[in-house]
């Protein structure tokens, strides 16, 4: 049977079993044919098409046991990594740490194997009495540091003062802080109250709802905060970065500074390099700073509550579209079981999961040698979160779709359906948070108790099953 093919192109024999042989002329042809198959006849004549030179020859030739079994064996494959794969999006890690907490520990005792050359705390008042010539792993609801540390510095709790030198980095997570020590390396500190007086050798950090920055501090590196309120004086030799809702600054700054505020106001202080500041108001005090380079100002923007919850909606719909091309026939597995079993049997696995997994990961931290183990469960709770939201608006759309008429016939087009079905989910609450002062909290609340909990209570329910059954 001849083929169009390309006139410059050399002439091939083309068998079932996808081999291709290159030849100059019909006796190499043959040749290669009675050279490969033996038995298998050849044309004797190849029907040469008036508008191409190609000289195809096509022989039948039946796939050998070999090469079937061969497949056969390869969907095998295939399927154990669809059914891994399955097991794994359905927030399959975050349950296995859920329902086995043995080796959970074990887990954890083997990703902190290097704390074991720590010094270690936990309690209501942690304050050492002698240095500390190692890496500091603390926990309590007060941590006083009053005596150097030779390692790195972690501490979590209630209260952290550190009055004495850190002789590398300071990992802080805490209602209060206060270091008035100095710090070699980096300071990274997350806190409803923080207030920085000693010096600190590299960059600072800072997440907080209040920050100050007392004169006596000096920052050799740069200075990141994202704060509600924040205050700085003192020294900083690199850069200033500030995201707040009201700034004071009477610091002197050897690099740029760069703010995001509602308010801007300036005591004294120095700016050695340029101001970029971004506010609906005119900084305050500008006569009382000194400027090296120049200052700009951006107002912001001002974008209607609407555009928001469009931009939203449009990114949500974006995620859902990229989760349902890899895992379609996981979401209609979730969404089947939740639409079959109801919401009642599916509320005490979804509560579980979802108020259970963080619990454990603030167990984790609590225990320090086991943070990494919370950091993956924090990770875990994160998925989950995101994929039932996405799972959650499908099976919303498509409960809509199974009772209006004109969208019924979409639900039966199977590469199509999720799809509207996601849309349809995501732009109900969208319209439903357009109400005036309810609809944002309606919305939001809605969409967790009757599609968030339920799904992830059908996954949990699923991913347990598939154990019992592999068990």
């Amino acid at each position: 049977m001849a083929a169009i093919r390309h006139p410059n192109r050399k002439p091939r024999v083309v068998f079932q079993n996808r081999k291709t042989y290159a030849a100059k002329s019909k006796a190499q042809v043959r040749a290669v044919t009675q050279e490969r198959l033996r038995d298998v006849p050849v044309p004797s004549q190849i029907p040469k098409p008036k508008w191409s030179r190609q000289k195809v020859v096509k022989v039948n030739l039946d796939i050998p046991t070999y090469y079937t079994a061969f497949h056969e064996h390869e969907g095998a494959l295939l399927a154990f990594f669809r059914r891994a794969m399955l097991r794994m999006l359905i927030l399959m890690p975050a349950m296995k740490l859920i329902t086995k907490i043995s080796l959970s520990l074990l887990l954890a005792t083997l990703l902190t194997g290097s704390a074991f050359a720590a010094t270690t705390a936990q309690g209501d008042l942690i304050s050492p009495t002698e240095e500390v010539s190692d890496d500091a792993y603390f926990s309590g609801s007060g941590i006083a540091m009053n005596v150097p540390v030779r390692g790195e510095f972690f501490a979590a709790g209630d209260t952290v003062t550190v009055t004495n030198s850190l002789a590398r980095s300071a990992f802080v997570a805490a209602s209060k802080v206060k270091i008035s020590g100095d710090v070699a390396y980096n300071a990274y500190i997350a806190a409803s109250e923080v207030v920085l007086e000693g010096e600190i050798g590299n960059d600072v950090y800072i997440a907080a709802s209040t920050v100050t920055i007392a004169e006596s501090a000096r920052i050799l590196g740069n200075l990141s905060i994202v704060a509600g309120n924040a205050t700085i004086a003192g020294r900083v030799d690199g850069n200033v970065s500030v995201s707040a809702t009201t700034f004071s600054s009477s610091a002197e700054v050897a690099g740029d500074m760069k703010v995001t505020t509602n308010q801007l106001t300036f005591t004294g202080g120095e700016v050695a390099g340029s101001l970029e500041y971004t506010s609906r108001q005119e900084l305050i005090g500008k006569d009382l700073v000194t400027v090296g380079g120049t200052i700009d100002r951006e107002v912001p923007k001002e974008r209607g509550y609407g555009s928001y919850i469009f931009v939203n909606f449009l990114s949500l719909l974006l995620f859902g579209c990229f989760v349902l091309i890899f895992i379609s026939k996981q979401a209609r597995t979730v969404i089947r079981t939740v639409y079959n079993d109801g919401w009642a049997k599916n509320y005490g696995a979804g509560l579980l999961a979802l108020f259970g997994l963080p619990i454990l990961s603030v167990l984790f931290f609590a225990t320090v040698l086991g943070w990494r183990v919370g950091l993956l469960l924090l990770a875990a709770y994160s998925v989950v979160i995101l994929l039932a939201g996405t799972f959650g608006a499908v099976f919303l759309g498509k409960l809509v779709m199974s009772r209006v008429p004109s969208l019924a016939k979409l639900s039966q087009r199977k590469h199509v359906d999720l799809f509207v079905a996601l849309a349809i989910g995501l732009l109900i609450p969208m319209l439903i948070s357009l109400v005036p002062y309810v609809g944002v909290g309606v919305a939001t609340l809605g969409s967790f108790i009757f599609l968030v909990v339920p799904v992830v209570g059908a996954s949990v329910r699923l991913v347990t099953a598939s154990q019992s059954h592999t068990i």
